[in-house]
Protein backbone atom coordinates (compact mmCIF):
# COMPACT_ATOMS: atom_id res chain seq x y z
CA UNK A 1 0.00 0.00 0.00
CA UNK A 2 0.88 3.97 -0.89
CA UNK A 3 2.93 5.29 2.49
CA UNK A 4 3.75 8.47 1.17
CA UNK A 5 2.91 10.12 -2.14
CA UNK A 6 3.40 13.00 -4.47
CA UNK A 7 0.49 15.02 -6.24
CA UNK A 8 1.45 16.89 -9.38
CA UNK A 9 -1.00 19.12 -11.07
CA UNK A 10 0.17 21.14 -13.89
CA UNK A 11 -1.28 24.51 -14.34
CA UNK A 12 -1.34 26.98 -17.43
CA UNK A 13 -3.96 29.73 -16.37
CA UNK A 14 -6.18 27.90 -14.06
CA UNK A 15 -6.71 30.80 -11.41
CA UNK A 16 -10.49 30.13 -11.77
CA UNK A 17 -10.94 26.76 -11.16
CA UNK A 18 -7.50 25.26 -9.15
CA UNK A 19 -9.03 26.22 -5.56
CA UNK A 20 -11.60 24.11 -5.71
CA UNK A 21 -9.34 21.35 -6.73
CA UNK A 22 -6.28 21.64 -4.29
CA UNK A 23 -8.31 21.84 -1.93
CA UNK A 24 -9.87 18.52 -2.71
CA UNK A 25 -7.05 16.94 -3.27
CA UNK A 26 -5.69 18.35 0.29
CA UNK A 27 -8.64 17.19 2.64
CA UNK A 28 -8.80 13.84 0.45
CA UNK A 29 -4.90 13.26 1.34
CA UNK A 30 -5.22 14.20 5.21
CA UNK A 31 -7.97 11.84 5.64
CA UNK A 32 -6.24 9.03 4.16
CA UNK A 33 -3.58 9.86 7.08
CA UNK A 34 -0.17 9.10 4.60
CA UNK A 35 2.59 11.54 3.98
CA UNK A 36 2.45 13.55 0.97
CA UNK A 37 3.07 16.71 -1.16
CA UNK A 38 0.98 18.26 -3.91
CA UNK A 39 3.47 20.12 -6.26
CA UNK A 40 1.79 22.92 -8.75
CA UNK A 41 3.86 23.63 -11.72
CA UNK A 42 2.85 26.92 -13.48
CA UNK A 43 3.46 26.54 -17.16
CA UNK A 44 3.78 30.27 -17.49
CA UNK A 45 0.25 31.21 -16.88
CA UNK A 46 -0.54 34.78 -17.90
CA UNK A 47 -3.15 35.20 -15.17
CA UNK A 48 -2.64 34.82 -11.19
CA UNK A 49 -3.04 30.77 -11.16
CA UNK A 50 0.51 31.33 -9.02
CA UNK A 51 -0.83 33.94 -6.58
CA UNK A 52 -3.88 32.09 -6.18
CA UNK A 53 -2.36 28.90 -5.09
CA UNK A 54 -0.07 31.05 -2.80
CA UNK A 55 -3.24 32.45 -1.31
CA UNK A 56 -4.51 29.16 -0.02
CA UNK A 57 -1.75 28.57 1.93
CA UNK A 58 -2.10 24.91 2.28
CA UNK A 59 0.51 23.50 4.52
CA UNK A 60 1.69 20.43 1.85
CA UNK A 61 1.27 22.34 -0.91
CA UNK A 62 3.96 24.60 -2.63
CA UNK A 63 4.00 25.82 -6.78
CA UNK A 64 6.76 26.79 -8.64
CA UNK A 65 7.59 27.86 -12.18
CA UNK A 66 10.14 28.42 -14.43
CA UNK A 67 8.25 31.31 -15.77
CA UNK A 68 8.14 30.60 -20.17
CA UNK A 69 4.77 28.30 -21.35
CA UNK A 70 6.62 25.34 -22.27
CA UNK A 71 3.41 22.16 -22.30
CA UNK A 72 1.72 20.12 -20.25
CA UNK A 73 4.32 16.51 -20.22
CA UNK A 74 7.22 19.47 -19.59
CA UNK A 75 5.39 20.48 -16.10
CA UNK A 76 4.29 17.26 -15.22
CA UNK A 77 8.53 16.59 -15.67
CA UNK A 78 9.69 19.05 -13.71
CA UNK A 79 6.74 18.45 -10.98
CA UNK A 80 8.43 14.73 -10.58
CA UNK A 81 12.01 15.72 -10.84
CA UNK A 82 11.08 18.08 -8.15
CA UNK A 83 8.95 15.41 -5.71
CA UNK A 84 10.37 13.31 -2.81
CA UNK A 85 8.04 10.62 -1.83
CA UNK A 86 7.59 7.25 -3.09
CA UNK A 87 4.37 7.15 -5.21
CA UNK A 88 4.18 10.34 -7.83
CA UNK A 89 0.31 10.87 -9.27
CA UNK A 90 -0.31 13.68 -11.80
CA UNK A 91 -3.96 15.08 -12.02
CA UNK A 92 -5.46 17.56 -14.25
CA UNK A 93 -6.21 21.20 -12.57
CA UNK A 94 -10.00 21.11 -13.63
CA UNK A 95 -9.77 17.91 -11.50
CA UNK A 96 -11.82 16.14 -14.01
CA UNK A 97 -11.10 12.67 -12.59
CA UNK A 98 -11.98 13.41 -8.87
CA UNK A 99 -8.97 12.50 -6.22
CA UNK A 100 -10.99 10.02 -4.65
CA UNK A 101 -10.54 7.90 -7.10
CA UNK A 102 -6.94 7.28 -6.27
CA UNK A 103 -8.36 4.59 -4.58
CA UNK A 104 -9.17 2.53 -7.22
CA UNK A 105 -5.40 2.76 -8.23
CA UNK A 106 -3.92 2.07 -5.00
CA UNK A 107 -4.70 -1.94 -4.82
CA UNK A 108 -2.30 -2.66 -6.77
CA UNK A 109 0.64 -1.29 -5.95
CA UNK A 110 1.75 -4.06 -4.71
CA UNK A 111 2.36 -5.40 -8.00
CA UNK A 112 2.57 -2.64 -10.81
CA UNK A 113 4.85 0.27 -10.79
CA UNK A 114 3.03 1.64 -13.21
CA UNK A 115 -0.83 2.54 -12.80
CA UNK A 116 -3.09 4.23 -15.41
CA UNK A 117 -6.79 5.54 -15.41
CA UNK A 118 -8.53 4.80 -18.61
CA UNK A 119 -12.12 6.52 -19.22
CA UNK A 120 -13.15 3.50 -21.92
CA UNK A 121 -12.46 0.42 -20.21
CA UNK A 122 -14.64 -1.89 -17.86
CA UNK A 123 -15.19 0.25 -15.11
CA UNK A 124 -15.14 3.70 -16.15
CA UNK A 125 -18.09 6.31 -15.70
CA UNK A 126 -17.75 9.31 -17.53
CA UNK A 127 -20.22 11.34 -16.02
CA UNK A 128 -20.28 14.13 -18.86
CA UNK A 129 -19.06 12.83 -22.26
CA UNK A 130 -17.43 15.24 -24.47
CA UNK A 131 -19.02 16.67 -27.50
CA UNK A 132 -19.64 14.10 -30.35
CA UNK A 133 -16.83 15.62 -32.63
CA UNK A 134 -14.05 15.31 -29.92
CA UNK A 135 -14.87 11.65 -29.50
CA UNK A 136 -14.84 10.81 -32.71
CA UNK A 137 -11.32 12.09 -33.08
CA UNK A 138 -10.16 10.60 -29.95
CA UNK A 139 -11.31 7.19 -30.78
CA UNK A 140 -9.89 7.08 -34.34
CA UNK A 141 -6.42 8.75 -33.08
CA UNK A 142 -6.71 5.55 -30.49
CA UNK A 143 -6.80 3.76 -33.03
CA UNK A 144 -3.53 4.22 -34.62
CA UNK A 145 -1.44 5.02 -31.52
CA UNK A 146 -2.33 1.37 -30.24
CA UNK A 147 -1.89 0.34 -33.85
CA UNK A 148 1.65 1.97 -33.85
CA UNK A 149 3.01 1.94 -30.44
CA UNK A 150 0.45 1.15 -27.74
CA UNK A 151 -1.30 -2.36 -28.57
CA UNK A 152 -4.19 -2.94 -25.79
CA UNK A 153 -4.11 0.66 -24.53
CA UNK A 154 -7.44 1.69 -24.62
CA UNK A 155 -6.65 5.38 -23.49
CA UNK A 156 -3.75 6.73 -23.16
CA UNK A 157 -4.32 11.21 -22.65
CA UNK A 158 -6.47 10.33 -19.50
CA UNK A 159 -4.26 12.73 -17.01
CA UNK A 160 -4.73 10.50 -14.37
CA UNK A 161 -1.43 8.28 -13.83
CA UNK A 162 0.45 7.28 -11.09
CA UNK A 163 4.14 5.75 -10.80
CA UNK A 164 6.23 4.28 -8.29
CA UNK A 165 9.47 6.25 -7.54
CA UNK A 166 12.20 4.15 -9.42
CA UNK A 167 9.89 3.64 -12.08
CA UNK A 168 9.25 7.42 -12.56
CA UNK A 169 12.68 8.22 -12.10
CA UNK A 170 13.48 5.88 -15.13
CA UNK A 171 10.87 6.77 -17.59
CA UNK A 172 11.11 10.20 -16.70
CA UNK A 173 14.63 10.47 -17.69
CA UNK A 174 13.88 9.42 -20.93
CA UNK A 175 10.77 11.75 -22.11
CA UNK A 176 11.50 13.51 -24.78
CA UNK A 177 8.07 14.55 -25.97
CA UNK A 178 6.45 17.37 -23.38
CA UNK A 179 3.75 18.37 -25.91
CA UNK A 180 0.06 17.07 -25.88
CA UNK A 181 1.14 13.70 -27.12
CA UNK A 182 3.86 13.02 -23.61
CA UNK A 183 1.31 10.33 -22.19
CA UNK A 184 1.98 8.02 -24.84
CA UNK A 185 5.47 8.43 -24.75
CA UNK A 186 5.63 8.12 -21.11
CA UNK A 187 3.66 4.49 -21.56
CA UNK A 188 5.55 3.90 -24.70
CA UNK A 189 9.36 4.21 -22.53
CA UNK A 190 7.37 1.54 -19.59
CA UNK A 191 6.66 -0.80 -22.36
CA UNK A 192 9.85 -0.45 -23.53
CA UNK A 193 11.62 -0.65 -20.32
CA UNK A 194 9.45 -4.34 -19.39
CA UNK A 195 7.67 -1.76 -16.62
CA UNK A 196 4.07 -3.82 -16.27
CA UNK A 197 1.12 -1.00 -16.58
CA UNK A 198 -2.11 -1.52 -15.14
CA UNK A 199 -5.20 0.04 -16.97
CA UNK A 200 -7.74 1.05 -14.37
CA UNK A 201 -11.39 2.41 -15.13
CA UNK A 202 -12.12 5.17 -13.26
CA UNK A 203 -14.88 8.24 -13.29
CA UNK A 204 -14.29 11.36 -15.52
CA UNK A 205 -16.61 14.35 -16.79
CA UNK A 206 -15.67 16.88 -19.51
CA UNK A 207 -14.79 20.57 -18.22
CA UNK A 208 -16.56 22.66 -21.30
CA UNK A 209 -14.16 24.92 -19.90
CA UNK A 210 -10.99 23.07 -20.85
CA UNK A 211 -8.31 25.18 -22.78
CA UNK A 212 -7.36 22.63 -25.47
CA UNK A 213 -7.99 23.18 -28.91
CA UNK A 214 -8.83 19.98 -30.64
CA UNK A 215 -7.91 20.41 -33.86
CA UNK A 216 -4.23 21.96 -33.01
CA UNK A 217 -3.90 19.50 -30.39
CA UNK A 218 -4.58 16.56 -32.48
CA UNK A 219 -2.90 17.82 -35.74
CA UNK A 220 0.99 18.01 -32.93
CA UNK A 221 0.09 15.23 -31.33
CA UNK A 222 0.14 13.16 -34.63
CA UNK A 223 3.59 14.25 -35.32
CA UNK A 224 5.00 13.38 -31.60
CA UNK A 225 3.27 10.10 -32.09
CA UNK A 226 5.63 9.28 -35.32
CA UNK A 227 8.04 10.90 -33.45
CA UNK A 228 7.69 8.53 -30.64
CA UNK A 229 7.55 6.23 -32.89
CA UNK A 230 11.39 6.69 -34.47
CA UNK A 231 12.41 7.02 -31.02
CA UNK A 232 11.31 3.79 -30.17
CA UNK A 233 12.77 1.99 -33.34
CA UNK A 234 15.80 3.48 -33.18
CA UNK A 235 16.19 2.07 -29.51
CA UNK A 236 16.10 5.39 -27.74
CA UNK A 237 14.03 4.14 -24.82
CA UNK A 238 16.13 1.02 -24.39
CA UNK A 239 16.85 0.33 -20.82
CA UNK A 240 20.90 -0.39 -22.24
CA UNK A 241 22.72 1.50 -24.95
CA UNK A 242 23.41 -0.19 -28.27
CA UNK A 243 26.98 -1.61 -27.52
CA UNK A 244 29.33 -1.12 -30.76
CA UNK A 245 29.35 -4.63 -31.87
CA UNK A 246 25.35 -4.37 -32.08
CA UNK A 247 25.86 -0.88 -34.49
CA UNK A 248 28.03 -2.29 -36.36
CA UNK A 249 25.92 -5.37 -37.15
CA UNK A 250 22.97 -2.83 -37.68
CA UNK A 251 24.92 -1.41 -39.71
CA UNK A 252 25.67 -3.68 -42.19
CA UNK A 253 22.18 -4.80 -42.18
CA UNK A 254 21.22 -1.34 -43.38
CA UNK A 255 24.01 -1.88 -45.88
CA UNK A 256 23.13 -4.86 -47.07
CA UNK A 257 19.41 -3.54 -47.98
CA UNK A 258 20.77 -0.37 -49.53
CA UNK A 259 23.21 -2.64 -52.03
CA UNK A 260 19.89 -4.77 -52.81
CA UNK A 261 18.22 -1.54 -53.73
CA UNK A 262 21.08 -0.08 -55.41
CA UNK A 263 21.32 -3.60 -57.64
CA UNK A 264 17.10 -3.28 -58.44
CA UNK A 265 17.67 0.74 -59.31
CA UNK A 266 20.73 -0.15 -61.63
CA UNK A 267 18.69 -3.11 -63.75
CA UNK A 268 15.32 -1.06 -63.35
CA UNK A 269 16.91 1.87 -65.87
CA UNK A 270 20.06 0.28 -67.41
CA UNK A 271 18.07 -2.96 -68.70
CA UNK A 272 14.29 -1.65 -68.83
CA UNK A 273 14.60 2.10 -68.89
CA UNK A 274 17.60 1.81 -71.06
CA UNK A 275 19.60 3.98 -69.90
CA UNK A 276 23.41 4.82 -70.11
CA UNK A 277 24.95 2.28 -68.12
CA UNK A 278 26.94 4.71 -66.16
CA UNK A 279 24.07 7.14 -65.76
CA UNK A 280 22.28 4.13 -64.05
CA UNK A 281 24.66 2.97 -62.00
CA UNK A 282 25.12 6.57 -61.02
CA UNK A 283 21.38 6.83 -59.77
CA UNK A 284 21.09 3.18 -58.28
CA UNK A 285 24.37 4.49 -56.07
CA UNK A 286 22.68 7.59 -54.95
CA UNK A 287 19.57 5.75 -54.17
CA UNK A 288 20.74 3.13 -52.26
CA UNK A 289 23.03 5.58 -50.10
CA UNK A 290 20.55 8.01 -49.54
CA UNK A 291 18.60 4.50 -48.36
CA UNK A 292 21.17 3.53 -46.32
CA UNK A 293 21.38 7.54 -44.52
CA UNK A 294 18.06 7.45 -43.30
CA UNK A 295 17.42 3.51 -42.21
CA UNK A 296 20.80 4.52 -40.15
CA UNK A 297 19.29 7.44 -38.65
CA UNK A 298 16.55 5.83 -37.39
CA UNK A 299 17.31 1.87 -37.16
CA UNK A 300 20.99 1.74 -36.04
CA UNK A 301 21.65 5.50 -34.51
CA UNK A 302 18.80 7.43 -32.87
CA UNK A 303 19.79 10.47 -34.67
CA UNK A 304 17.59 13.37 -36.54
CA UNK A 305 17.47 13.35 -40.16
CA UNK A 306 19.49 16.35 -41.70
CA UNK A 307 20.28 17.70 -45.10
CA UNK A 308 24.01 18.35 -43.82
CA UNK A 309 24.60 15.06 -42.10
CA UNK A 310 23.00 13.32 -45.45
CA UNK A 311 25.77 15.52 -47.63
CA UNK A 312 28.51 14.41 -44.91
CA UNK A 313 27.74 10.95 -45.04
CA UNK A 314 27.28 10.87 -49.13
CA UNK A 315 30.54 12.43 -49.59
CA UNK A 316 31.81 9.81 -47.43
CA UNK A 317 30.05 6.68 -49.56
CA UNK A 318 31.61 8.40 -52.55
CA UNK A 319 34.75 8.45 -51.55
CA UNK A 320 34.38 5.18 -50.19
CA UNK A 321 33.20 4.16 -53.94
CA UNK A 322 36.35 5.33 -54.92
CA UNK A 323 38.60 3.39 -52.75
CA UNK A 324 36.50 0.49 -54.20
CA UNK A 325 37.10 0.98 -57.17
CA UNK A 326 41.12 1.70 -56.82
CA UNK A 327 41.17 -1.90 -54.70
CA UNK A 328 39.82 -3.49 -57.47
CA UNK A 329 41.97 -2.24 -60.08
CA UNK A 330 45.12 -2.63 -58.20
CA UNK A 331 44.50 -6.17 -57.39
CA UNK A 332 42.91 -7.50 -60.22
CA UNK A 333 44.56 -5.39 -63.01
CA UNK A 334 47.55 -5.03 -61.50
CA UNK A 335 47.99 -7.79 -59.31
CA UNK A 336 46.06 -10.46 -61.31
CA UNK A 337 44.38 -11.70 -58.25
CA UNK A 338 40.82 -13.25 -59.12
CA UNK A 339 37.58 -10.92 -59.39
CA UNK A 340 35.91 -12.21 -56.28
CA UNK A 341 38.57 -12.29 -53.94
CA UNK A 342 39.34 -8.63 -54.76
CA UNK A 343 36.05 -7.78 -54.72
CA UNK A 344 35.96 -9.46 -50.68
CA UNK A 345 38.69 -7.49 -49.31
CA UNK A 346 37.64 -4.44 -51.47
CA UNK A 347 33.92 -4.82 -49.62
CA UNK A 348 35.14 -5.26 -46.14
CA UNK A 349 37.78 -2.53 -46.72
CA UNK A 350 35.11 -0.03 -47.88
CA UNK A 351 32.73 -1.38 -45.10
CA UNK A 352 35.14 -0.28 -42.41
CA UNK A 353 35.50 3.07 -43.96
CA UNK A 354 32.13 3.92 -44.02
CA UNK A 355 30.95 2.23 -40.28
CA UNK A 356 34.37 4.81 -38.81
CA UNK A 357 34.01 7.41 -40.68
CA UNK A 358 30.40 8.05 -40.25
CA UNK A 359 30.55 6.85 -36.69
CA UNK A 360 33.07 9.76 -36.47
CA UNK A 361 31.16 12.14 -37.95
CA UNK A 362 27.59 11.65 -39.37
CA UNK A 363 26.08 10.12 -36.43
CA UNK A 364 29.33 11.00 -33.41
CA UNK A 365 26.42 11.80 -30.92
Amino acid sequence: MIKSVSVIVPAYNEEKRITKTLIKIDQFLKEKKLSYEIIVVDDGSKDKTIETVEKLSIKNCKVISYGKNRGKGYAINFGVKESKNDWVLYTDADNSTPIEEMNKLEPFTDVYPVIIGSRYISGSNIIKKQPTPRIIISRVSNLLIQALILPGFKDTQCGFKMFRRDAANEIFSKQTVFGWGFDMELLRIAKELNLPVKQVGITWKNDDQSTIQSRNALHKTLIELFRIKRNSMSGKYSKVSRSEPELVLRFAFVGAIGTTLDFMVLNLFYAVLDFNLYVAVTIGFIVGAINNYILNSYFSFGTKLSLNKLANFMTIAVVGLAINFLIVYLLVDLAKWHYNIAKLIAVVLVFGWNYILNRLTTFKN
